[in-house]
């Protein structure tokens, strides 16, 4: 058919359909339809999104209100198979917010505005006010857990320092800081490692976290080391109890010394301060002995200590030259607090609030670890390990909420979301005098 055959009343149609579809209002409708579909789309995306971070109405997301956590705790077959088919679903595999959302982290954090009047506490209550403690809490990863871990542990009458790693990126670093902000007893140490695990850098930073609790003007009595990845099994007065329970003493985890060969050689620390990042070197050059005729102590890098003992550590120069010479051995923040509160064997260092019995004698019961050894073998039931440490999973929620110590570590919302969120339950409701 051409326009010849056609009449002049189709002709005319023709034209005018040519001249709405393709004239500039009608494109532009077009485009307005178009724009709306994909705002459409992008909504259902971020939906979608979302429910993949864990952190919508504050402590848990949609997709995670389907289970229930009293039926975990009791270890409901039923729903216990429902929660790990879901983590198998995912390969336990749970994306990290991005950090360049700061406004999100400040509305988690509880307000939207620094330094207006604190942050709410959850429980609505102040406890413990005449026994205030404080907190250092070492950061590497994943804000969010260290904003939830924050709204969980958080007194008034507490303070908390936080590092973070050096070699975290600037915009990790201001969303930690946006969080820190939002409370007005958090802050970030004035000193950054770059943090090596196994090397000295462990007890610089916590040092340095030392530092600016002393210079504070804050009256703490005890100081607890926590990290990002831990999480409390004792709600605040229960904490404040064990503490006072101690009379003074330091909380510190140690074994019998032992001759290692790890004590024959240096170890070198190797920090390339441009890509932020570093290694230990293994030499074959010889260490002297200890001084003073110490004896190297294991224990565990985490411990709890006393106003006077961090007083003290600060400004002992025997307390300087032990660090010095543990400087260039292997996992040295886990001989270091150990021998300084070995005063069975090292009676020459005095210090305050250490132990006078023999290493290894007392069960101190502050921080549960499963270690990837057959004895702790049944304190992880799923089996999964970081750095020969048990990552706890929603499998072992009935026997984390049976145990007496004060913290449990290690965590990972990125790994098991699930244990978390219960967690968080089980110790709120802990906390307000309720079961679940």
């Amino acid at each position: 058919m051409n326009a010849a055959s056609l009449d002049r009343n189709e002709i005319f149609s023709i034209k005018m359909f040519d001249k709405l579809t393709f004239s500039f209002p009608c494109r532009k409708y077009r485009l307005i339809v178009v724009l709306t579909l994909l705002m459409f789309v992008a909504a259902y995306l971020y939906v979608w999104y979302m429910r993949e971070f864990h952190i919508t109405n504050h402590l848990h997301t949609m997709a995670l209100n389907e289970f229930d956590c009293k039926n975990l705790l009791s270890s409901d077959s039923k729903e216990m198979e429902k929660a790990i088919d879901y983590l198998e679903g995912k390969n336990k595999q749970f994306a990290h917010l991005p950090s360049i959302q700061y406004d999100t982290m400040e509305k988690l954090a509880g307000r939207e505005t620094p330094k207006a009047k604190g942050v709410q506490l959850p429980y609505g209550t102040e406890e413990n006010t005449d026994f205030p403690v404080a907190f250092y809490i070492s950061f590497h990863e994943n804000v969010v857990q260290l904003q939830r871990l924050l709204y969980i542990i958080h007194r008034a009458q507490n303070i908390y320092c936080v590092h973070v790693d050096d070699k975290l990126s600037s915009k990790d670093f201001e969303a930690v800081y946006r969080v820190a902000n939002c409370y007005k007893n958090v802050f970030l140490t004035s000193r950054r490692e770059i943090m090596i695990y196994g090397s000295v850098t462990e007890i610089r930073a916590e040092l340095n976290c030392m530092e600016d609790l002393v210079n504070s003007g804050h009256r703490w009595k005890y100081l607890i080391h926590f990290t990002a990845k831990s999480f409390p099994l004792m709600k605040n007065s229960e904490l404040v109890e064990a503490l006072k329970s101690h009379k003074g003493k330091n909380i510190v985890h140690s074994n019998w010394p032992e001759e290692h060969i790890q004590f024959k050689r240096r170890h070198i620390l190797v920090v390339e301060q441009i890509t932020k990042s570093g290694y230990i070197r293994h030499t074959q050059d010889l260490k002297p002995k200890p001084p003073f005729g110490i004896k190297p102590t294991p224990g565990f890098s985490t411990n709890v200590f006393t106003r006077e003992f961090v007083d003290w550590v600060l400004v002992d120069t025997k307390a300087k030259e032990v660090l010095n010479w543990m400087s260039d051995i292997m996992y040295p923040a886990q001989y270091y607090w150990a021998t300084l509160n070995n005063l069975y064997h090292n009676g020459i260092l005095q210090t305050p609030g250490g132990d006078c019995d023999a290493p290894g004698l007392k069960q101190l019961n502050f921080y549960l670890i499963g270690w990837n050894v057959p004895a702790d073998r049944k304190l992880c039931r799923s089996g999964h390990y970081v750095r020969n440490t048990c990552m706890f999973s929603v499998q072992d929620l009935a026997a984390l909420t049976q145990r007496r110590e004060l913290v449990a570590n290690k965590f990972d919302i990125s790994y098991d979301p699930i244990v978390y969120m219960c967690m968080e339950q089980w110790i709120t409701n802990k906390t307000r005098g309720n079961h679940l």
